[in-house]
């Protein structure tokens, strides 16, 4: 029951759609971290349940390592800034949305 409810409630893009919200208004209203992190902006007025859209943002993704070596990305600031942003929402912001689009 409680895994049946909880995957239908990550299926609701409505639900995520607000989660992404929320963490972008946080971060971006943090002078801690809104100098280190981009978020997408969501555009709800396009929202459904079955579909959701943000602004695209180009980057290399964290799983290409040879790509961040690449561009000379310092990737120890990078597990800096993430465990600065997970500890900033455990502990201050009590929300923690954990999908690294």
């Amino acid at each position: 029951e409680e895994f049946e409810r909880n995957i239908k409630a990550e299926m609701d893009f409505t639900q995520e759609a607000y989660n992404c919200s929320k963490i972008r208004n946080l971060i971006m209203s943090d002078n801690r971290l809104c100098s280190k992190i981009e978020i997408p902006k969501i555009h709800t007025e396009f929202c459904t349940r079955k579909v959701i859209v943000m602004d695209f943002i180009s980057g290399i993704p964290l799983h290409d390592h040879a790509g961040m070596i690449s561009a000379g990305v310092d990737q120890k600031r990078i597990a800096s800034i993430f465990v600065e942003l997970f500890g900033t929402m455990f502990f201050d912001y009590g929300f923690i949305h954990c999908d690294p689009h």
